[in-house]
């Protein structure tokens, strides 16, 4: 849903970072490779 909203504004999503609220862990989506590269059109 997110996603669908963000291409609707033109907005793309870089990253998703997950972070853990007691022990400080984070998880990025894009670092696991489950996040599509973008790259820019100039």
């Amino acid at each position: 849903m997110f996603r669908g909203c963000g291409e609707f504004l033109d907005i793309k999503m870089l990253d998703h970072i997950i972070v853990a609220g007691e022990t400080g862990d984070m998880f990025s989506m894009k670092s696991e490779g489950m996040m599509p590269s973008f790259h820019r059109k100039d």
